[in-house]
């Protein structure tokens, strides 16, 4: 194997002069040019599987706020949150009620988001739904 690089010589441990090992890795190669690439491939191995877990499973849920924050700017956005606001209190008051309004999966009635959007003084009003998309259109 040869001499022993002066960093490690100067590490022996005890009597025996075995030079220092680092887990399954001889000392040798923790000297020199050679340091950073064993340390940046022992912190590639650790990691790797972090980042595929977090990407795999993250990857849905940041996307999702992405869109939720572009479409929450746009006018149609802007609508569709007041609507889905003016539903939960519609639900919250817990008038003639369906299992898909209290499940955030249809919006309250015509008539009930439109009173509630002139109550509000808005100048647009819903023609119709379905489901949770609305068609509506500008009132002057």
């Amino acid at each position: 194997m040869g001499a022993i690089p002066n960093c490690i010589a100067r590490q022996r441990i005890g009597e025996s002069g075995t030079p220092l090992l680092i887990g399954p890795i001889p000392g040798y190669l923790l000297c020199g040019p050679m340091k950073f690439w064993v340390l940046a491939l022992g912190a590639a191995i650790v990691l790797a599987p972090l980042a595929i877990v977090l990407s795999q499973s993250g990857t849905d849920f940041f996307d999702d706020r992405r869109a939720d924050a572009a479409a929450s700017h746009s006018v149609g956005g802007q609508r569709e949150s007041t609507l889905a606001e003016i539903t939960r209190n519609y639900v919250s008051r817990g008038r003639a009620v369906t299992p898909a309004m209290r499940n955030a999966q249809s919006h309250a009635p015509v008539a009930a988001l439109n009173a509630e959007l002139e109550r509000l003084g808005l100048k647009w009003r819903v023609a119709s739904t379905n489901g949770m998309s609305a068609e509506t259109y500008e009132i002057s």
